[in-house]
């Protein structure tokens, strides 16, 4: 099982994401409500989570081959 996303789990003012291809994301919280949607390129991308508040999130990455979901902390 290779993963096509690597994703910082423990994050402050940003995540930072490295994908081998072009994705799309979407951030929820731990309720499953939907709080940020958005896209990222092949190579390192920078999402904006200073806007989230401290605590624990689920990030879904995915594109047309993988589906991959991480748990964030933003501290």
């Amino acid at each position: 099982d290779q993963r096509l996303f690597s994703v910082s789990t423990l994050v402050n003012n940003e995540i930072t994401i490295n994908a081998d291809l072009n994705y799309q994301y979407r951030i929820s919280d731990m309720n499953g409500a939907i709080i940020s949607i958005g896209t990222g390129l092949k190579g390192t991308n920078r999402v904006n989570a200073s806007n989230l508040s401290r605590g624990m999130y689920i990030i879904q990455l995915f594109n047309n081959i993988q589906n991959q979901t991480e748990r964030i902390i933003r501290q």
